[in-house]
Order: C-alpha cells, then structure tokens, then sequence
C-alpha cells in the first residue's frame, strides 16, 4: 500500500512524514528465543571509525539533517544496509545499536587495561 506514493516498493510505503500516537514496534527480533548463530560484533571501533556523521540537506526537502551516508556503512556493516528496487541504499539505525555497544565496550576494557598499567607504574 503507498501513502502518497502510487509505486510502493515495499508493504508499506510511505513518502512523507508520519506521526504515532501510540507505541510503535518496528523490529520485535530483540528476543534471544528468535535467534540462532549468534557472534558478537568484532573490529567494532575499527567499523565505527570508518563511519563518518555527517550533516545534509536531502534534495528537494527544507532543513538539515544528521546521519550516516549508506555507501560508507554498506562498506563497515553490511548486514545494517538494504537497497530498494531503485537501488537507493538505507540504513536500519537500530541496527547501528549494536555496534555502538560493542565499540564502547571494546574501548572501555582499553581504558581498563591503561590503568591498570598506570597503576602499575606508579607503584613502582
């Protein structure tokens, strides 16, 4: 179904901004009864690190935007970039989440590991 889009690519396709007044579930994987083969995420600062944040206009819309351009994650994460029957690329945010965490906790036991070598050298 197309709101405001006589071409739907997907289910639903929207081509506008929406509004909820209610909860909105948009992926309902979260649950480790729903998954198998299960990894953590590996090089996260180095996949993080070859991401840049950017500011952007989207053509033909007023105001600025922040996020990720498509190709660069596509690049770093593939498994968080689709691509429509146009070829335009997207980025499932949530799907970023995860790497977020990881990278956090990778450099969380750096910091870790610094002080306890600090710690060392100053009780020397």
């Amino acid at each position: 179904m197309g709101i405001n889009d006589t071409s739907p690519g997907v289910a639903l396709d929207v081509d506008g901004a929406g509004r909820f007044t209610g909860n909105l579930t948009a992926y309902y994987s979260s649950d480790i009864r729903l998954k198998e083969d299960i990894m953590p995420v590996d090089n996260a600062i180095d996949r993080l690190n070859s991401i840049d944040g950017t500011i952007y206009k989207l053509k033909g819309i007023p105001g600025n935007k922040i996020g990720v351009i498509a190709q660069e994650v596509q690049k770093a994460i593939p498994e968080v970039v689709s691509e429509d029957r146009n070829g335009y690329l997207s980025v499932d945010y949530n799907g970023l989440v995860g790497l977020l965490i990881s990278t956090v906790n990778e450099q969380n036991s750096i910091i870790n590991d610094l002080e306890q070598r600090l710690s060392a050298l100053e009780n020397k």
